[in-house]
């Protein structure tokens, strides 16, 4: 599955279906009744647009879903 991210340096949208996810603490509520997953994600290569290899958070991902 494809993941929907965007370059931290050059703000540029970009797919990959080559991450890792770290530090999955699972889902949680938010404080405002939202559930979230408390995780992160890290590319296992570098950023087609910068050559860095970012983190996010998973609430900082689109949904690859929506439409």
């Amino acid at each position: 599955m494809n993941f929907i991210f965007v370059c931290r340096d050059q703000n540029q949208v970009f797919e990959s279906d080559d991450f890792s996810i770290l530090e999955n603490k699972g889902v949680s509520d938010d404080g405002h009744g939202n559930k979230v997953l408390d995780a992160q994600v890290v590319l296992n290569q570098p950023c087609p647009h910068c050559g860095k290899k970012h983190v996010y958070r998973a609430s900082e991902l689109a949904c690859p879903f929506n439409g």
